[in-house]
Formats: structure tokens, C-alpha cells, sequence
């Protein structure tokens, strides 16, 4: 169920596919038996076969780990496994996530995700259009602010503004203080300790 981010007949706040009544069958036109059984993050599904050993090159019994979403697998790859932390990436889109043992909207209606951890929740606040649309800006209207990066020997996008209000969004929602940062996507990852 690590591997949920859809809006798909999925019972976001249990972990599981919606309730026989929910309007999301409805939406889709689905049936719960066309759905395959959802299993938490890390169980073995099954073994491989010998079959699928020599097509792959596989050892025969190599067990088949459920995973996560890849937004998931990178919070958790940049150590964020509480909501005193935050996962800043940068994408298609750019978001703050947190990981909390509670269901937690940071946004109403937009349900946390699973996280790579079992029964672990991420909140998100997604910045449309994300890190192109800072650097499209940057390279139209950001000559002056360019430069002054360059002599002061930092990136010009280091003030990510959106991002903060993310954060501050998500952290009245929780009532968690924020302390520090980690930063994925692209070619580097980093850590900074929030003032």
C-alpha cells in the first residue's frame, strides 16, 4: 500500500481500499475484486520462481519486497521519519513533506500519502510547477539577483518562499515545529538546520 498516491478507491486514513459504499467505486466503475490485495510496506509478496530467475538473473528464492511511491522512497532516503523534519524536493514540482504517525491533511481534502514506513503518513504541499518555473523566472527577470549570487558566492534561488509557506502550513496543521531541512532532487542532497 507504500505505493498509493492515486486518487483510486483507497481509504487513504486506514491503508486499504475504500468501503463498499464509498463514492470512489462509484467514480471509477471498479469492483473490489479487480483490485489486487494491498500489503504494508516491506512484506515479502512472494519468492522468486526459476522461471523468472533465469529470465531476470536472479538467484531462484530471491524474496519479492513490497516497496513504496518514489516520492516516499525519497523522503524516507533523506532521513525524514518525523514531523519535526521536513523533505524539500525539487521536480516537476516542488514540495515540503513531513512524516507523522497520524492522519494529517496539510492541505483540506488532499489526503497524506503512505509512507515507506508501515502505517506512517506524508504530508505534502506541492509547489506546482515547481523548481522550473523558479528558474524559468530566474532567467527572464532575475539578471540583477544573478549577479548579486554570483559575488556573494550563493544560488540565486536559496530564498524558496512558497516552500517556507508550505512549511509553516504544515506545521500549524500539526502543531510541530519544523527545526531542520533536507533537501533532494536533482543532482545533490543536502541538510540545513532551520533558525
Amino acid at each position: 500500500m507504500g505505493s498509493q498516491v492515486g486518487y483510486l478507491p483507497f481509504d487513504y486514513k486506514r491503508h486499504g481500499w475504500a468501503g463498499a459504499l464509498d463514492w470512489k467505486w462509484s467514480a471509477l466503475a471498479g469492483r473490489r475484486d479487480q483490485m489486487p490485495d494491498l500489503v504494508p510496506v516491506g512484506s515479502v509478496l512472494e519468492t522468486l520462481t526459476g522461471d523468472a530467475a533465469e529470465a531476470t538473473g536472479l538467484p531462484p528464492g530471491l524474496p519479492l519486497i513490497a516497496g513504496a511511491a518514489d516520492k516516499a522512497c525519497e523522503v524516507l532516503g533523506a532521513g525524514v521519519i518525523t514531523p519535526d523534519v521536513g523533505a524539500i524536493s525539487y521536480g516537476t514540482t516542488a514540495t515540503i513533506n513531513v512524516t507523522m504517525s497520524r492522519y494529517l491533511e496539510a492541505i483540506p481534502f488532499i489526503p497524506p500519502y503512505p509512507a515507506a514506513l508501515p502505517g506512517q503518513f506524508i504530508a505534502e504541499v506541492q509547489i506546482f510547477r515547481g523548481f522550473r518555473m523558479v528558474s524559468w523566472f530566474k532567467q527572464q527577470f532575475g539578471h540583477p539577483e544573478i549577479a548579486a549570487a554570483l559575488s556573494e558566492g550563493v544560488a540565486p534561488e536559496a530564498l524558496a518562499y512558497a516552500l517556507r509557506e508550505g512549511s509553516e502550513r504544515i506545521q500549524a496543521r500539526t502543531g510541530i515545529p519544523v527545526t531542520s531541512l533536507r533537501v533532494s532532487g536533482g543532482a545533490r542532497s543536502r541538510t540545513r538546520r532551520c533558525k
